[in-house]
């Protein structure tokens, strides 16, 4: 009888060779005996897959930041009022008061650092329309205003901004800044009472503050618009003019955002400065 021997790697023997390569040199098979192929499409659904859930986890997490935000904003009309006197012989500063140590007599930039750029704005001190709520602004950027600050228990005078987030943005026309978790709306020492006439017709690309809902006190949120006569939930008093960063807040506006319009990825505001030309 005729035996023919079979080929290197094919015998069933236990512990046979199941990894051989071709007469061409290429790999057919794994150690365990699947095909070379097998693992490839698992890869790039694994890859798929991750892309999924990091977007999931962002929508999630920006989810969890409005509603730390809400609480806050709600939590804040029940909180009990400060018990430590206020800050004695405190005032409300005037626009010229608040930035009389800026060299210089021009307009007055502002530079609103945040984690996907600067956004240039000018104050113009001419406009009276314009300095009561800019004052209001300046003030709490600088640190020259006393707010309770809840985590410590006691009155701060810190710049009020540093290490913000852009908490919302609106329609692809605007957002939202400017609420430390640590304070809230109505925790400030000296409120600004606004004696001017809130503009009706808003210009886009302006930087500017709003009314506490009910009351003719200024907002600690600001307002940066993209559009003209953007659609707002309260007053508006104009600050700036931030035209000249207008790419970065049409690219900041049309962030990816969850359905309350907080932007999926975290937009951060490190710090607020202030010059003169």
């Amino acid at each position: 009888m005729l035996i023919i021997p079979l080929p290197s790697g094919c015998r069933g023997e236990k512990g046979g060779n199941h990894g051989a390569s071709s007469s061409s040199g290429v790999k057919t098979t794994t150690e365990e005996g699947e095909h070379h192929l097998a693992k490839k499409p698992l890869k790039l659904l694994t890859e798929e897959k991750s892309r999924a859930l990091l977007l999931q986890e962002g929508i999630e997490q920006a989810e969890q930041r409005s509603l730390n935000y809400k609480h806050r904003l709600n939590a804040s009309q029940f909180l009990p009022k400060p018990t430590l006197t206020k800050p004695k012989n405190e005032r409300a500063l005037s626009l010229e008061e608040a930035t009389k140590d800026l060299k210089g007599n021009g307009p007055i930039k502002v530079v609103i650092q945040t984690s996907r750029g600067d956004i240039l704005c000018q104050i113009d001190p001419s406009k009276p329309e314009t300095t009561e709520a800019a004052a209001h602004f300046v003030t709490l950027a600088r640190g020259q205003k006393s707010w309770w600050n809840r985590r410590v228990s006691s009155w701060a005078k810190q710049p009020f901004f540093d290490d913000t987030v852009i908490y919302k943005i609106f329609n692809r026309k605007g957002f939202y800044g400017g609420f430390p978790p640590e304070a809230g709306d109505s925790q400030l020492a000296i409120p600004s009472l606004m004696t001017t006439a809130p503009t009706k017709k808003i210009p886009a690309y302006t930087l500017g503050m709003l009314f506490q809902k009910g009351t003719k006190l200024l907002d600690t949120n600001f307002v940066v618009t993209a559009e003209h006569n953007t659609f707002l939930d309260a007053p508006f008093f104009p600050i700036a003019e931030c035209a000249e960063s207008g790419s970065l807040i049409d690219a900041l506006v049309n962030s990816s955002t969850t359905g309350d319009g907080i932007p999926i990825e975290e937009i951060r505001v490190s710090k607020i400065s202030f010059s003169r030309q």
